[in-house]
């Protein structure tokens, strides 16, 4: 069962890269000329790389701007009380005739995508450790100004309806993974600032010494279950290292964390399986599949 309207992630114009050279350079006269690169796209925005230096992302839809402009607003703010190098935007695009919406830039942080990279030559444990100090930092941000006023994304269809209408409510997988869902579990002791978006894609390294060199892509940025930044983790790491992890970490006791986080991760995997089905995408059905075998007996 598919529809006509567009993919969620689809953007709603092309970014040409001599037409982005030319809005940057007429809003920042120091970056006139300079060479610029595409970097990628993401769901909800799209990245180009400036004089090697900077990196500007621009807005795939309207829907993105509210997110944006909280990124503009909060990051430099919390940056300062981070361990690890974040995106802090110094420069603000204005929208215009040429490009419809605001955009940001930021210098350049170092590194390598996780997922870029081959697991087995990286040292697992140090990484996980950084990463765990890193989100004790930012779980500990007073909820106060600014940062109590940020919100994720509003919530959709809920994931049963959505199950039944695209007629995978029979999947055997599916049913076996809202039946874990439906297990007891405490609810979060507390919300919290969160990334809400730790894939390896958001997680840079240095390939030579495994050092965490900054995390990336704050457009989730909410405030929320703490159980929420282990999501991602628990997915490329596994419970067992993730789990060691935070037995030798400071992190705050949490006893049903990794529990919640579980949850999380199959509904992810759950959504994935239905954007799949909804905007015919292949390789997201069979992805999401694949993903939920793994944790769902």
């Amino acid at each position: 069962m598919t529809r006509e309207t567009p993919a969620p992630w689809t953007s709603d114009r092309q970014l040409d890269l001599d037409e982005v050279a030319e809005i940057v350079g007429e809003q920042f006269p120091e970056l006139a000329g300079r060479p610029v690169k595409f970097l990628d796209a993401g769901w909800d925005s799209e990245a180009v790389e400036i004089d090697e230096r900077w990196i500007f992302r621009f807005p795939k839809r309207q829907n993105v701007v509210e997110h944006l402009e909280t990124e503009l607003l909060v990051l430099p703010q919390i940056a300062p009380q981070l361990p690890l190098p974040i995106p802090s935007p110094r420069f603000r695009g204005e929208a215009s005739e040429r490009f419809p919406y605001p955009f940001m830039g930021y210098p350049k942080i170092s590194g390598t995508p996780l997922d870029s990279l081959q697991a087995d030559a990286l040292r697992l444990d140090a990484i996980l450790e950084t990463l765990l100090s890193f989100l004790e930092a930012l779980h500990a941000i007073p909820l106060q100004g600014a940062v109590a006023q940020v919100r994720g994304w509003p919530v959709g269809e809920e994931l049963e309806a959505r199950i039944l209408r695209l007629g995978l409510s029979e999947e055997p997988l599916v049913v076996s993974a809202l039946r874990r869902l439906e297990t007891e579990c405490s609810p979060s002791p507390a919300s919290r600032l969160v990334h809400a978006d730790l894939g390896m894609e958001h997680v840079l390294i240095d390939p030579q010494s495994s050092e965490v060199t900054g995390i990336i892509d704050w457009g989730d940025l909410d405030v929320d279950d703490p159980a929420s930044d282990f999501v991602g983790l628990l997915d490329w790491a596994g419970p067992g290292p993730l789990r060691q992890a935070l037995d030798r970490s400071t992190y705050p006791a949490d006893p049903e964390l990794l529990e919640r986080a579980e949850r999380g991760l199959i509904r992810v995997h759950l959504f994935n399986w239905c954007d799949g089905v909804e905007y015919d995408v292949s390789e997201m059905r069979s992805g999401a599949r694949k993903a939920l075998s793994d944790w769902v007996a």
